[in-house]
């Protein structure tokens, strides 16, 4: 499964398509656009258009939207502020802490072992890129 799964059936009825074919379709044209639209690939599998998006691309945007809304910091008080991505590091990496005790990575079947790693990896580069906001260097391994 992609970073995005979309299932196509649900726009079947109002496109008067087979959800296959509206899978595929979108799949190929999402293709054609994937260096716009910042993707790694798209692929139909059954009913679904599965979208892998550019994870050093999501992780850019995100801080960037981030720095230019001023979220994460509020004038709260005189004189005070308070750091909303400091409080979402923490949460993070509790829940990744929880995931990673509750499940099995690389004993895990093949799909499930390589969403894993992703979802590692992903979560590391967060971490990283949060504790650089913050300040903080991260550590090259734990």
């Amino acid at each position: 499964m992609g970073n995005l799964a979309l299932p196509c059936y649900i726009m079947a009825k109002k496109m008067h398509k087979n959800p296959l074919q509206i899978a595929s379709e979108l799949a190929e044209k999402l293709n054609e656009q994937k260096d716009e639209l910042g993707i790694e690939k798209a692929e139909n599998v059954g009913a679904y258009c599965n979208i892998y998006m550019k994870r050093d691309l999501i992780v850019k945007k995100c801080f960037e939207v981030l720095e230019k809304d001023k979220h994460g910091v509020s004038q709260i008080g005189i004189g005070k502020t308070v750091c909303i991505v400091t409080r979402y590091v923490i949460a993070l990496a509790t829940a990744f802490n929880k995931f990673y005790h509750d499940c099995t990575i690389l004993q895990a079947d093949e799909k499930e072992k390589i969403a894993r790693l992703l979802l590692t990896d992903l979560v590391q580069k967060i971490l990283c890129e949060a504790c650089g906001v913050l300040g903080m260097e991260c550590p090259d391994e734990m």
